[in-house]
């Protein structure tokens, strides 16, 4: 399934502070573009609390509705989707902006699923409107533009920030009666769910001028232009040999997000 989603720009909305010590910071993203019916956009947050175990431990959630088109071959199909996604990570950050820890996501798409035989071939194919996959990963990572952007301090450079990630996703698909009912139909049990692998990986670079006010007391300003490539890879393992005698989900899905952004903040 190929997917044709907006190109054009954000326009955001960024605000960043501290309230009883804690740094924390907010950002609303906004898409209308009149190729699609309904508006994209994206709310996403952290909090940094001090600790022990860290310089910082930091709470992020993010929650997006995206819109787009899903797109394949057969007979030239086209179907509109909205997507929604959420995110949730807890976060453990060193003073050089390098970080580990935890990170859930859940979301859904229109997507091809097949069913195959236990380590053999697939028995047919269904298009599914919304899939929904749950993903839990460990992650690590280096985020030198926000530490930059926290410490509020003159900074002209350039940045190069990264994550990795690997963990275990769960497919829930929409109409699974129907799934089983056509397994049976082929001879089968029924159908088996797997869970699955999922590997991620991000590399964000650019430019950043940051200032600090002579005249206007805690003023300034922070510009950033950079490029941003985010890449998500899932794939199902094979159910155990107890269950020969269904069909197993057999997904194998990857996922590439990119492009340029610009910022401009202003500090007080």
């Amino acid at each position: 399934v190929d997917y044709d989603i907006s190109s054009t720009y954000y326009k955001s909305i960024y605000f960043q502070g501290y309230i009883n010590n804690k740094s924390l910071a907010l950002t609303y993203l906004e898409n209308r573009d009149p190729k699609y019916k309904k508006t994209s956009n994206i709310l996403s947050g952290w909090i940094d609390f001090s600790n022990s175990m860290a310089t910082n431990t930091r709470i992020m959630i993010e929650k997006a509705n995206i819109s787009g088109t899903a797109k394949f071959n057969k007979n030239n199909y086209k179907d509109d989707f909205m997507t929604k996604f959420l995110k949730i990570s807890l976060l453990f950050l060193n003073d050089d902006g390098k970080y580990k820890g935890i990170e859930y996501a859940k979301y859904s798409m229109p997507s091809l699923l097949g069913f195959r035989v236990y380590e053999g071939s697939t028995v047919f194919i269904e298009y599914d409107k919304s899939v929904t996959y749950r993903k839990i990963s460990y992650i690590v990572g280096n985020d030198s533009l926000q530490k930059i952007k926290v410490n509020q301090k003159d900074y002209v450079g350039w940045f190069r920030d990264y994550l990795l990630g690997a963990g275990l996703v769960y497919v829930a698909p929409t109409n699974m009666s129907l799934y089983k009912e056509k397994a049976k139909e082929n001879g089968y049990d029924g159908v088996t769910i797997p869970l699955g692998i999922a590997l991620d990986g991000e590399i964000k670079s650019g430019f950043i001028i940051q200032k600090k006010s002579k005249i206007i007391k805690n003023g300034g300003f922070s510009f950033q232009i950079g490029f941003k490539v985010r890449a998500a890879y899932m794939t199902g393992i094979d159910s155990k040999e107890g269950d020969k005698n269904k069909l197993s989900i057999n997904f194998d899905r990857y996922d590439i997000w990119y492009g340029p952004f610009i910022t401009l903040n202003m500090l007080f």
